[in-house]
């Protein structure tokens, strides 16, 4: 943490701030987006329970005017398409980016109702090329760019940049995700568009932030993970990190993308004007990051917080469950951690309640990760039928390790309709993680376009 803190970069990009809080200062995350003309900001840190209660009762009562229910801002979209095809219907998306952060992005403000044109070099996004195949395809290309359109421009020359700035002179939001330099040197920064287009939102995504010594170097998952500190939540303590198994930081910054455009496109309905947006991999990484900094954070007198589960979860092994007679299960008591000293009685491991290391709420949360080898011999004699109802009983959850197969048919998930087939599609879609009263993102997308490939009815051509 403290090599973390004064790294060149994150210092570089402000991405790690001291917050003052009623208990002392801590270390904390950064607010990680960065507008142009609206700084997100941090003045304060956790208030007291109530603390502001009086003050803000006290001014609504001063303020008689004001109306509990405000109507929302004007409508900023180039064209006022039906809302029912998605809550921002009419906004035009330009999507200069590959992989993974920039096209997820995009995928959700696609799913929100907009109009998302991705702009490819001749050879395409290199993630179609990569395995798993599926329809063709990369499978993860497939599941980020539903809906969209594809327009082949080839950016090293004249006349393709001229197209691009054309393009956007007519689009709400423009994506990239390129490192600055390159964006400069084509010709397509902020600085390049803004003139034509007051209004343009220009997010910029990039994999150390826009500015420090690292602004310039390719950024990739295993990188960013390891410089955030995120290895160090797997494996064992003294051998060599482990890359969290999916694009954590890759999908973090994606879903920090669409928080900043949304917030941006807030603004320019306030205000007319657009801005540019600097959301990085680095910066989204130490964010989803934020408890362990926060726990290895130094206190007012300079002492190390005493030792909880953040901080001894770097010499825990890594947590695998428990064996049940039918397979591998779950079993946690997480804010019930009494229920641990009832279970051990129910299934008859006296020894357990007598031992030391369990004989408070505390000790057993600071010695939990010895459970699995001190149960498994007794837990593998009883389904998972039999020791769901006696966790239940005690306030804990018990799960099964499912496969994929078994995740889909779970009737939990079904319930939640958020892995579907679309009509036509050789893989499932997982759909947006939120349902509102009205219609709010738009189903039934078709495919990912082929490389250079417009859909009927678009606003915009491809060349």
């Amino acid at each position: 943490s403290d090599v973390l803190l004064a790294d060149e970069q994150v210092h570089a990009n402000a991405m790690l701030q001291r917050v003052e809080t009623p208990h002392g200062e801590i270390r904390s995350q950064a607010p990680h987006w960065r507008f142009e003309k609206t700084p997100a900001t941090i003045k304060r840190g956790c208030p007291l329970l109530g603390q502001d209660t009086e003050r803000v009762f006290a001014e609504l009562g001063g303020r008689d005017h004001i109306n509990p229910h405000p109507s929302p801002p004007p409508f900023m979209g180039k064209e006022q398409d039906n809302p029912r095809n998605g809550i921002l219907g009419g906004l035009r998306v330009l999507e200069i980016a590959e992989g993974v952060a920039g096209p997820l992005c995009g995928m959700i403000l696609r799913r929100f109702g907009t109009e998302v044109t991705k702009i490819e070099p001749p050879q395409g996004d290199w993630l179609r090329q990569l395995p798993p195949k599926a329809g063709g395809s990369n499978a993860l290309f497939l599941q980020l760019n539903p809906g969209k359109q594809s327009i082949v421009i080839d950016l090293r020359t004249e006349p393709g940049r001229e197209q691009l700035a054309h393009l956007a002179r007519d689009a709400d939001v423009v994506i990239t995700g390129y490192r600055p330099g390159k964006l400069a040197r084509l010709g397509i920064a902020y600085e390049d568009l803004k003139h034509s287009n007051s209004q343009l939102i220009y997010c910029e995504i990039t994999g150390w932030g826009a500015k420090g010594p690292m602004a310039d170097l390719p950024a990739t998952e295993l990188a960013v993970q390891a410089m955030a500190g995120l290895t160090r939540h797997l494996g064992v303590k003294n051998c060599p990190p482990i890359r969290q198994g999916f694009d954590m930081a890759s999908v973090a910054t994606g879903i920090a993308a669409v928080q900043a455009i949304l917030a941006a496109l807030y603004w320019r309905a306030r205000s007319g004007e657009g801005q540019r947006v600097d959301v990085s991999m680095l910066a989204s990484a130490l964010a989803i990051n934020q408890w362990d900094i926060v726990a290895e954070s130094e206190t007012v007198e300079r002492e190390r917080p005493s030792p909880g589960i953040q901080l001894e979860s770097y010499d825990w092994p890594p947590d695998r469950g428990f064996r049940c007679a039918d397979g591998s299960c779950l079993i946690d008591f997480l804010g019930h951690e009494e229920g641990w000293s009832l279970f051990f009685a129910d299934i008859e491991r006296p020894d357990l309640l007598a031992d030391p290391r369990f004989n408070t709420v505390q000790l057993i949360r600071n010695h939990k990760r010895f459970l699995p080898e001190l149960l498994n011999p007794t837990l593998e004699s009883l389904t998972l039928d039999r020791l769901e109802p006696i966790v239940r009983r005690h306030g804990g959850t018990i799960l099964p390790a499912l496969d994929l197969e078994q995740v889909i048919k779970h009737p939990q998930v079904q319930s939640l309709g958020i892995i579907v087939r679309e009509p036509g599609a050789s893989i499932p879609t997982i759909r947006l993680p939120f349902k509102c009263t009205e219609p709010l993102q738009v189903e039934n997308l078709p495919p990912a376009p082929p490389i250079g490939r417009a859909y009927p009815n678009s606003k915009i051509t491809s060349h």
